[in-house]
């Protein structure tokens, strides 16, 4: 009689865990790169926004040294400048909290990936386990097989009437 193994369910449950950390990872794996996309357009934003200041503050420069700018100007420069300035340091402060998001969303992804990873190995063992109780049970039933046979073989051996006798000429 085959006898079923007794810790399959300990095995479904570690294949169920090791998928749900595979569709964890996976779900991680996209706020990560939903992190570095936003950290990218931050970093990038600040940069135009750097760029595009510094070439009208140099068009004012050129337009004060050619002597085109009047006090007006001088003084609306000013206080764009100082707008220009507040707007950098706005976009600089979000460059460095989408950094730190992306790399918290980074640490998460590494831990998840050690999650998965340990699933994966405890369904190895499992796997390993249920294939060694199988070969186990095998080779049992190879040898209760071979014993019922012995004693078949001695019991006849033991009651010769059991035997046919070959009669001969």
């Amino acid at each position: 009689m085959a006898r079923h193994y007794p810790l399959e369910s300990l095995g479904a449950v570690r294949r169920l865990s090791k998928e749900r950390r595979a569709r964890d990872l996976n779900c991680q794996t996209q706020r990560t790169e939903n992190a570095e996309t936003a950290l990218a357009s931050a970093r990038a934003a600040h940069q135009r926004h750097i760029e595009a200041a510094g070439a009208i503050e140099l068009d004012e420069r050129k337009r004060l040294v050619e002597g085109k700018a009047r006090a007006g100007d001088l003084a609306a420069t000013g206080a764009w400048r100082s707008a220009a300035d507040r707007q950098a340091a706005s976009l600089a402060r979000q460059v460095r909290k989408t950094e730190r998001q992306c790399s918290e969303e980074r640490s998460a992804q590494g831990a998840a990936r050690k999650l998965l990873a340990a699933a994966e190995a405890d369904v190895k063992a499992a796997d390993e386990h249920r294939a060694r109780w199988q070969s186990r049970e095998a080779a049992c039933a190879q040898t209760r097989a071979d014993d019922d046979a012995a004693d078949v073989w001695l019991s006849r051996e033991r009651h010769p009437s059991s035997r046919k006798r070959d009669r001969g000429p």
